[in-house]
């Protein structure tokens, strides 16, 4: 469970989770910029993430975690403004605690950025697409301000535009480019779901969506020059899981190598046209 509240009286951003915590030396792990975690394999690869996030959004922050088995819970403050001066060392405090407490809280304050109601609404958003296969599979409980955050898609059949015969005008994605595999779908999303904010393919990597909502890939090729408010720009949809491709520090953007995009763009339309998804989005009444 992940909750995060952002109180626009106090100016404070608060994310709560219940998962296993961290002891006194993965947490100093954790706090050095560009230390990589030992196991790099998962999600955190950079060292990065905690850091600029919190330190874009303000100048204090507190870390607090109790992990699963240890006697202790930690709490440390960053203060960006002290550090920037040259202090290196960060206040700990250490409080004693039941074994079987597992969380972390971070409280974000003296806010660089603040949340009004249209930037609330898109965070949202944002957070949903995501971390939409955690919510899809139940592996996550998302609430942001106590509202319970939903996948923006379900690639079920009733999703999209069906064949004669019964069968959604969906494909398989299942490709190797630059030998790393690329899996996934592409599909024609019928009325009443299709929609441009839902449009254009969604880039997902180590179960975490790098691309997708609100600013989803969409190659020239295939949807045509940026902006456009077509049929095509409504209605195709799809999902690439990209696993072994290399992301950004920042987790937003595919680091595509040598003519990885362009294969990849090339097989993906061929696949649309040969199963007919381009002409059907294009031409369906």
């Amino acid at each position: 469970e992940v909750h995060i509240t952002y109180d626009s009286a106090t100016k404070i951003i608060r994310i709560v989770d219940n998962a296993m915590g961290m002891d006194a030396s993965e947490l100093e792990r954790g706090l050095y910029v560009g230390r990589p975690p030992e196991n790099p394999s998962g999600r955190s690869e950079y060292g990065m993430g905690l850091k600029t996030a919190a330190s874009w959004f303000g100048n204090t922050w507190v870390v607090t975690t109790k992990k699963l088995g240890e006697p202790e819970e930690i709490t440390v403050t960053v203060n960006v403004d002290a550090i920037a001066g040259g202090a290196s060392e960060l206040p700990i405090q250490k409080v004693s605690k039941p074994v079987d407490q597992h969380y972390t809280i971070i409280e974000i304050s003296n806010l660089n950025h603040f949340l009004n109601g249209w930037a609330i609404k898109n965070t949202r958003e944002f957070l949903a697409s995501m971390f939409r296969q955690d919510l899809r599979e139940g592996f996550l409980d998302l609430q942001f301000n106590d509202n319970k955050l939903e996948t923006p898609f379900v690639p079920a059949d009733d999703s999209f535009l069906l064949r004669l015969d019964g069968t959604p005008y969906k494909m398989d994605v299942d490709t190797v480019i630059g030998g790393k595999p690329v899996t996934g779908f592409i599909g024609v999303m019928r009325p009443g779901v299709a929609s441009r904010r839902l449009a254009g393919f969604s880039i997902v990597r180590r179960g975490r969506c790098v691309q997708g909502w609100l600013d989803s890939w969409r190659p020239e090729d295939i949807f045509g020059l940026g902006g456009r408010n077509d049929l095509i720009n409504q209605r195709l949809t799809g999902e690439l899981v990209v696993d072994g491709f290399t992301a950004s520090h920042t987790k937003d953007a595919i680091l595509w190598q040598n003519d990885e995009e362009e294969t990849l763009i090339k097989y993906l339309k061929a696949l649309a046209t040969d199963h007919e998804l381009l002409h059907i989005a294009r031409t369906h009444r």
